[in-house]
């Protein structure tokens, strides 16, 4: 018996060494991945993250002929330089144009413009409570002046 097992254990290891290098390749270097947007935006120019749910009860939206004003906070648990990452990604698609970015104490601010409007997203860490901390995003859309 214990020469079946040791032939079986020789058998197994042989097995688990052709295997495993098999699954570690060359890897490819590639940009960043873009996390997906939710089907259905809260503003239909001003793309979110999948998963990213709106703060009801801080967040304003006006809207009159000629003019909208919008202060959107979103919440949810990816981080917040893919966050960044998406929205640099993102935004053009709208046709909003890139002005500027900062990062300042931990908060990404991304600046976009389209139009007599222009459009700030502000990207932070909050506390979680039980499940650590969640990212923030706040964006704000004014009439340029």
């Amino acid at each position: 018996m214990t020469r079946m097992r040791l032939g079986s254990t020789a058998a197994i290891l042989f097995l688990a060494a052709a295997i495993v290098p098999a699954g570690c390749g060359e890897k490819r270097v590639e940009g960043p991945t873009i996390l997906e947007k939710r089907d259905q935006p809260y503003v239909a120019d001003v793309p979110v993250p999948k998963d990213f749910e709106i703060d009801l009860r801080k967040s304003t939206y006006e809207n009159k002929p000629g003019s909208r004003y919008i202060k959107h906070i979103y919440i949810g648990k990816e981080s917040r330089i893919a966050i960044n990452n998406f929205y640099k990604e993102l935004m053009p698609e709208e046709e909003w144009s890139f002005v500027d970015e900062k990062l300042q104490n931990g908060i990404y601010t991304l600046n976009f413009e389209k139009g007599k409007e222009a459009c700030e997203v502000r990207i932070d860490n909050v506390p979680g409570g039980l499940f650590g901390p969640k990212t923030r995003i706040a964006v704000e859309v004014i009439e340029r002046k």
